[in-house]
């Protein structure tokens, strides 16, 4: 269950980055200033998020391989 929660939420969080790359260039001045800043932290949160996804799918090392 919980990979299906982070699968989303990666998702989402790709899809509001790629929103906010799309709309970049119709910003100008102190607007796009915020708006660069709220784009990598938003990018800082997709890498945590799909680091987090890794560690989930991967399990908690050889406890997880062993039978």
């Amino acid at each position: 269950m919980r990979l299906i929660i982070l699968w989303f939420q990666v998702r989402a969080q790709e899809a509001f980055v790629q929103g906010q790359m799309d709309t970049l260039p119709l910003l100008r001045g102190d607007a796009r200033n915020r708006a660069c800043l709220s784009h990598k932290t938003a990018e800082a949160e997709l890498y945590r998020l799909k680091a987090e996804y890794r560690k989930a799918k991967r399990g908690s090392g050889l406890s997880s391989i062993t039978i």
